[in-house]
């Protein structure tokens, strides 16, 4: 730790874990999470649907992953929908060890055409699911700042979580209670009573509320700064440099390379 400057953490519980592995002598300054490729246009709401929904879209992203990802709640979280008579669709995407039993699940709890497993599919695909989505899943055991909930909210979709899903930090700000709906980790029946109270909320304001949320979140350039911020407040270097002038260069060229990409991707 003597020649560690600063922890940098992408959410606030991730950063209070790091407390309590490494004490309260431990550098941390500052939580900053990954950050997306978003740039919030003037036609983001063309993109996005505007017809009469009569059945909720609802949809999962991410490893399937019983350790962390808790993804058996999703069949049963489907199933309590079932019995409260919501019309919906849960779309399925990704894979995993637990892929198999997910599939048993659904076939048991008579979800097909209901719940759909979409396995590992491209970023176009992803992009349209959250893009048509009502509420993006996040029954989480644990997560640090998940990408999924980033690009969904940028997507204009909702979330509902539970309370170790990454996003329970922002809770009880004014501006996420139209896009975020949070409920204890485990319990599948709180789930299911926060999926109709989440769509109670036009979709026009969640939709708003998201993308607003995470323009003033989860940019890259929002990161950036917040990494300036933490980089200007840091004691200046001394002694030799370590690192020698071709690998400075390697350095320089590859984060050229990375920096060029994601503004690529942005266009």
């Amino acid at each position: 730790l003597a020649s560690v400057s600063t922890f940098l953490a992408v959410s606030s519980r991730v950063q209070r874990r790091l407390a309590e592995l490494m004490g309260p002598a431990a550098p941390l300054a500052a939580r900053i999470p990954c950050g997306i490729p978003f740039v919030r246009g003037d036609d983001d709401h063309q993109a996005w649907p505007t017809n009469p929904r009569d059945t909720a879209r609802l949809v999962w992203i991410g490893r399937m992953d019983e350790h962390q990802k808790r993804v058996s709640d999703l069949p049963r979280i489907a199933a309590g929908l079932m019995a409260t008579g919501l019309r919906f669709q849960l779309d399925i995407i990704g894979s995993g060890g637990e892929a198999a039993t997910i599939a048993r699940q659904v076939r048991e709890l008579r979800l097909d055409g209901t719940v759909r497993l979409h396995g590992w599919q491209s970023g176009e695909f992803v992009q349209s699911a959250l893009r048509n989505a009502d509420l993006l899943l996040l029954p989480s055991n644990f997560e640090g700042m998940p990408v999924a909930a980033m690009e969904a909210l940028a997507s204009g979709c909702a979330v509902v979580g539970s309370d170790t899903c990454g996003l329970e930090e922002y809770a009880e700000r004014p501006e996420v209670q139209r896009c975020l709906w949070i409920f204890p980790v485990g319990s599948v029946p709180a789930a299911v009573a926060a999926v109709p109270e989440a769509l109670q909320t036009p979709l026009s304001l969640r939709r708003e509320a998201a993308t607003t949320f995470a323009a003033d979140e989860f940019t890259i350039a929002r990161c950036m700064d917040r990494y300036a911020a933490v980089l200007a407040d840091l004691p200046p270097v001394t002694g030799p440099a370590r690192v020698s002038r071709p690998r400075r260069l390697a350095t320089r060229l590859a984060s050229l390379g990375i920096s060029t990409a994601g503004r690529a991707r942005q266009w």
